[in-house]
């Protein structure tokens, strides 16, 4: 099982990354028919600005599972969204060889399988820390359209970090019947749009040309296709 990324991959994302409130997230049609009050753990989830809306929408009591973790930013997050300190749980771990008999209610990750080859596998060890009946969401980027691009044209470093050949509706729902998942949808998500990483370093031209393209796309009126999404989704039940 090979990894795209390291800890000092991590380390430098993090230092360029500015923390902001969490009032909305990309995925809140997702977690609609999700149920409250459970217990929900996100994999590399690291700061929590995404745990955290669980938190406030779901009222769930949240985990992170992260090799990275930093606790004085896990407190910037928690202040920022005006929760008390100690609500983000976090467990320090490499999820490759992380073990454990606890089960949640909710499993989810976002932006997390694709950097990883062995796609099956992350999956499955997703599933190991799902309750029977629970709920499992996994959202990734789809760089197999014009956002991939971009990426591959403008920012190759970030884009060769993440595992294309995954990003494939078929080859997600076949993994996922495989493993014995329940009521299982896959499917491109989210209004068309285009972004670069923080940490990206190119001219005001190509700032500009982005813009402009970005501008342009949400103008066209269909979404959910492979070159147009930004997102794929998997929705499942254990």
């Amino acid at each position: 099982m090979n990894e795209l990324t390291d800890f000092k991959f991590w380390e430098s994302y993090w230092e360029n990354v500015k923390l902001e409130s969490t009032k909305d997230v990309f995925f809140k049609e997702l977690i609609n028919d999700y149920p409250k009050n459970v217990e929900s753990i996100e994999i590399g989830g690291f700061p929590g600005k995404l745990a955290v809306y669980f938190n406030k929408v779901k009222e769930c009591n949240i985990t992170i599972l992260d090799f990275f973790i930093s606790d004085k930013i896990i407190e910037r997050v928690e202040d920022i969204n005006e929760i008390k300190r100690g609500t983000i749980k976090t467990i320090k771990a490499d999820f490759l060889t992380y073990k454990s008999n606890k089960q949640y209610d909710i499993v989810c990750s976002f932006g997390f399988v694709e950097h990883f080859e062995n796609t099956k596998d992350i999956i499955s060890k997703h599933i190991d820390l799902l309750k029977e009946g629970g709920h499992l969401l996994i959202t990734l980027p789809n760089f197999r359209g014009l956002n991939g691009w971009v990426q591959k044209k403008f920012d190759r470093s970030n884009y060769d970090v993440h595992f294309i050949e995954c990003m494939n509706i078929r080859l997600l729902r076949e993994i996922c019947l495989e493993l014995n998942l329940k009521e299982v949808t896959v499917n491109y998500f989210g209004k068309p749009t285009l972004w670069l990483e923080e940490g990206a370093n190119n001219s005001k031209l190509i700032g500009m040309f982005l813009k402009y393209l970005r501008y342009s796309i949400r103008r066209i009126p269909f979404y959910k296709n492979r070159v147009l999404s930004p997102y794929i989704y998997i929705k499942a039940v254990k």
